[in-house]
């Protein structure tokens, strides 16, 4: 740990001395970390750039100073237990985009100490096989058995035209250490340091996003709930996007950006006082979200007991902020509230307990039929990962028997109910079974169909519920509000599976989605994903060719940090040709990030419109 404070105080540092001095950052490509001497967010625990692809439980790898061949570190792989049945493997990814129809050649050293077993690197490229991803093509490099430091190298790998993904994998499977250091990827004869994943805009190019990005004047919120004495003219090409959309859906490249949250906040202030929205839904489990709404409706607790059990990257200033000030708005507009809710479906348990407790009030037997049902999967869900697919299946089975049963109860409840209240309670005893019954099909079906798909399914159900026609911001990461329109999967977030390609296939021009994306700064994250520690890390600067890199340009030249790019064609002002080439785009979860930039996708099939931030500083962690 004290080694990592070291290094990321030191980046920290170096950010803040080039905004204090208005240094620009070098134009960046990706940087390769082949030679080790690049700490992560982890420290030595795990090299820049570098992620575990199968994990092996006896083995461990991380960064060693104390053996190496050139630099001050090598990576280092030892197991001194029982090999395991199957190989450990690291690797590396690289955006080949460039690269394509070349030939490379790898190269590197390596050394043993009472090593048995097989290790050796991977030379792997990724693409497209029918319907799915694979490995197109492979060269294995099985490593010698050496006390000393051994040469190894591969010549004449050729990339071919289609590929999506360059990626070197070190393998391990026996006892034993093993270290190796310095390699190298050659193209031409020379070392490759970096490598661009994208052309670099052309002048014309440049010059048309001069033209049609539109500068704002702020992220910051207003603190007055009176909207009518608030100024928003500089979002009016925000609003001409927007038009008469039903769903304004606000993305976010990151989750722990607080120019992000400052921003969305400020337009959904925009969207209450200049559209009508009276409804905003946020990425977290519903349920745990009811909590905000009472109290932003009726102020039951405090904000900040509301917002205690979100997920951590909500746990910050800028919401509690923002929660505040909808509590502020509707006591001062009793009569034209706004409401908070959630569309995620990530745990489970609020709606099991909150679904039996309903069911013994109305119907014994109904409960206990729905609890046998449901009793395996309440049991084990959290264990879902180790699940067989017949299992999951027969979860899935069971959750939708029970959401049938639930549903034809609540059918008669409702023609029985007399008060809104009541009706109200019993729409939500049917939803919590379907919520249940989407969590099932989200743990068998993957990490984002099927969640994405109850997300979609969610935004639908509180429109169709609680927004009394009035339009509704969806707050989400880029990932998820996207439209994947594109006609190639692989062009889209999620290959084209995200909750914004649901809703946009329903709604159409009623469905409106925005990304928000910066240059450089730094971002909150977790240090990995075993390790929930929430630190501020520094983002990658964004690479040439990418649209951030672009606007960042406009920046540069004008002093316009704060931009809107509407991405809509229009017949008096359609798109060029050349926005419709997949471009990299910048990715970040709740985890800390080294590159960031491993897609490229078409952005005007995934976006009405871009909010473009220059400079970004980490979201304030509420403690």
């Amino acid at each position: 740990m004290y080694c990592f404070s070291r290094i990321h105080s030191f980046s920290i540092f170096v950010v803040l001395v080039l905004s204090v001095l208005n240094v620009s950052n070098v134009r960046t490509q990706q940087f390769l970390n082949l030679d080790f001497e690049k700490s992560s967010a982890e420290g030595l625990a795990r090299p820049w750039g570098w992620n575990v692809l199968t994990f092996s439980p006896n083995v461990s790898c991380l960064a060693d100073t104390s053996v190496f061949k050139n630099g001050q570190r090598s990576l280092r792989l030892e197991n001194s237990e029982q090999a395991d049945d199957y190989a450990f493997e690291y690797a590396f990814s690289i955006e080949p985009s460039q690269l394509l129809v070349r030939s490379i050649a790898i190269s590197g050293w390596a050394k043993t100490s009472g090593f048995s077993g097989e290790v050796g690197l991977k030379l792997q490229t990724i693409g497209r096989r029918g319907d799915d991803f694979d490995i197109l093509q492979e060269v294995v490099i099985v490593l010698d058995s050496s006390s000393d430091w051994q040469l190894f190298s591969h010549v004449g790998f050729d990339l071919g035209s289609e590929l999506h993904t360059l990626r070197l994998t070190i393998y391990y499977q026996g006892t034993g250490t093993v270290w190796l250091d310095d390699l190298r990827l050659m193209l031409d004869g020379k070392v490759l340091q970096r490598v661009p994943v994208a052309p670099a805009f052309s002048e014309e190019q440049q010059a048309w996003l001069q033209e049609n990005a539109q500068p704002f004047e702020t992220t910051q919120p207003v603190v007055t709930p009176k909207l009518e004495t608030v100024d928003f003219n500089d979002l009016k090409p925000f609003g001409g996007v927007i038009k008469k959309a039903r769903i304004i859906a606000l993305g976010e490249a990151t989750h722990g950006t607080s120019e992000f949250f400052k921003l969305k906040h400020r337009l959904l202030q925009y969207g209450i006082h200049e559209l009508g929205v009276r409804t905003f839904i946020l990425e977290d489990n519903q349920l745990q979200v009811e909590r905000i709404n009472r109290y932003v409706l009726w102020g039951e607790g405090s904000a900040r007991s509301s917002i205690r059990g979100l997920f951590a990257v909500w746990n910050t200033q800028e919401m509690l902020e923002m929660i505040e000030w909808i509590r502020a708005y509707n006591k001062a507009h009793p009569d034209d509230p706004v409401t908070f809710m959630g569309m995620d479906v990530q745990n489970p348990q609020p709606a099991l307990e909150q679904l039996q407790q309903a069911l013994l009030e109305r119907d014994v037997e109904l409960a206990h039929l729905t609890d046998s049902l449901l009793a395996d999967f309440t049991e084990n869900w959290r264990t879902s990962f180790f699940k067989s697919d017949e299992e999951l299946q027969t979860w899935i089975n069971q959750a939708e028997l029970a959401f049938q049963n639930v549903s034809s109860a609540t059918s008669r409840w409702m023609e029985d109910a007399s008060a809104t209240a009541d009706s109200t309670a019993i729409l939500w005893i049917e939803q919590h079974a379907r919520l249940i019954w989407q969590c099932t099909r989200s743990m068998a079906t993957g990490a984002f169909e099927g969640r994405d798909q109850a997300m979609a399914e969610n935004v639908n159900w509180i429109i169709e519920h609680f927004s009394n026609g009035s339009p509704v911001v969806v707050w989400a990461h880029d990932t998820h509000v996207s439209r994947g329109e594109a006609t190639r999967p692989e062009d889209n977030y999620f290959l084209g599976a995200s909750m914004g390609s649901h809703l946009a296939r329903q709604y159409g021009d009623a469905y409106r989605a925005f990304g928000l994306s910066t240059y450089q700064g730094t971002c909150r994250g977790t240090i990995s994903y075993s390790d929930f520690t929430q630190i501020a890390f520094p983002l990658y600067t964004s690479p040439i060719g990418s649209l951030d890199e672009g606007l960042h340009q406009i920046n540069e030249s004008l002093a316009q940090p704060n931009l809107f790019l509407p991405l809509r064609s229009t017949t008096t002002n359609p798109l060029p040709r050349w926005l419709g080439e997949p471009r990299p785009v910048r990715y970040v979860g709740y985890v800390a990030e080294d590159f960031g930039f491993g897609g490229r996708h078409i952005l005007p099939q995934q976006f009405d419109g871009v909010f473009f931030v220059d400079h970004t500083t980490a979201s304030t962690e509420i403690e």
